[in-house]
């Protein structure tokens, strides 16, 4: 099965996208129109593990005893990428 954006939300300002990657997990990633800026996403393992990736590399693990929501884990990338300190970069048109 191919993966398929089932819904948006938004935090603080920020857009976020979750995605059925066809395999029974999700993805969630920020969307920033005109910027070229890698943020940092995440993949779920599983309902109580998700992994955080930036660059399409491994960042860490977030694990908990109980269900981590896509909105739970987007506050976690959101305290990345402000941890990270990432500037936009704005794509010139």
């Amino acid at each position: 099965m191919k993966p398929k954006h089932i819904r948006a939300f938004e935090i603080k300002g920020t857009r976020f996208h979750v995605t059925d990657r066809g395999n029974g997990t999700l993805q969630v990633s920020s969307v920033h129109a005109y910027d070229w800026t890698e943020y940092h996403w995440a993949l779920q393992s599983s309902k109580s593990c998700w992994h955080i990736y930036r660059e399409g590399h491994f960042v860490k693990t977030i694990r908990e005893h109980t269900e981590i929501t896509p909105e739970q884990i987007a506050h976690c990338l959101l305290r990345a990428d402000l941890e990270a300190k990432l500037i936009p970069r704005t794509a010139i048109w």
